[in-house]
């Protein structure tokens, strides 16, 4: 498999890292480490390699920016060689999210891993801009690495390394994307799973002003039935994967509902499709992904139908 690892050098990043090596198997991933050093702004004038003449200090400040991005790839490599894994050096150049998404069209990467927080400022990659612009447009899966809830990266980074086991929660509707979504957790984590939580929630639909609500309760009940059927057959296909499965089905807010499932069970690891389609409601990459992506109290990989 082919996998991009954004690293610029930040907590966060390390962090991604780390749940790379975690979940991926060194023997079938190979890992191009790359960071953007990104172009400096000002007035009219952009300061890059070849860019406009001097202004102040900020060319030698762009010097130094590449140096370091230069830098983070590097050590990021020579650790992903230290645990076994094929791994290459890149630096790009220009706006982080589109310079990594041409980089993932090229290369014809499987997987891109980014933290969900970076440095700030020039080369960062922030989970509202970088890795929001990566979830929505990227047309790879995106594992966007999370602390676990109340720990920082550092911290986090600690509590991964330390255990033997995974628990994971998978997101499933019936659609393709919940189906890669299943396929990734059972054929790409090369870790045990302890356990594993299968979550289906079909959304509460609005009821027009002046509607009794009770003419609904037929086509809620009949949602929740379905729901319930989704997650029966998705543990039968998961037998095997992990020694624990447990099953959620509820009409609610699917974010909702996976992020609660998430928090209660300490999971590790959030597997949820790109997009959704279902009789109530279509949930698209920006919303319920997006939403997990924010809000999760740990990592989160939303696969990509043609992963």
């Amino acid at each position: 498999m082919n996998v991009v690892l954004a690293t610029d050098g930040s907590g966060h990043s390390r962090l991604a890292e780390a749940v790379l090596a975690k979940v991926l198997d060194p023997s079938k991933t190979k890992v191009t480490a790359v960071s953007v050093s990104a172009p400096i702004v000002v007035g009219m004038g952009t300061i890059a390699g070849g860019g406009v003449a001097a202004v102040g200090g900020l060319t030698e400040l762009y010097d130094a920016v590449k140096v370091a991005a230069e830098r983070f790839a590097e050590e990021a490599t020579e650790r992903l060689r230290g645990k076994g894994f094929d791994a290459e050096a890149v630096v790009l150049e220009g706006d982080a999210a589109d310079t990594l998404i041409e980089f993932v069209e090229r290369n014809d990467a499987h997987l891109v891993v980014i933290g969900s927080r970076g440095l700030g400022g020039i080369a960062s990659f922030l989970l509202g801009s970088v890795a929001r612009k990566l979830v929505s447009r990227c047309p790879s899966t995106v594992l966007i690495a999370r602390a676990f809830e109340g720990m920082s990266p550092e911290e986090s980074i600690e509590a991964l390394n330390a255990k033997a086991e995974l628990d994971a929660v998978v997101a499933i509707d019936g659609s393709d994307g919940s189906k890669v979504a299943m396929r990734w957790i059972q054929q790409r984590v090369s870790m045990p799973l302890a356990a594993l939580h299968v979550v289906c929630a079909e959304p509460l639909g609005v009821i027009p002003a002046g509607i009794d609500p009770s003419a609904f309760a037929q086509v809620y009940e009949f949602d929740h039935e379905k729901a319930r059927e989704l997650v029966a057959e998705a543990a039968e296909e998961l037998v095997g994967r992990a020694p624990s499965i447990d099953t959620y089905a509820e009409i609610a807010r699917p974010s909702t509902l996976i992020i609660r499932v998430a928090a209660e069970t300490k999971s590790d690891l959030i597997a949820v499709g790109a997009s959704r389609h279902g009789t109530l409601e279509r949930i698209l990459v920006g919303s319920v992904s997006y939403e997990v992506a924010t809000s999760a109290p740990c990592s989160v990989v939303v696969v990509r139908p043609e992963s």
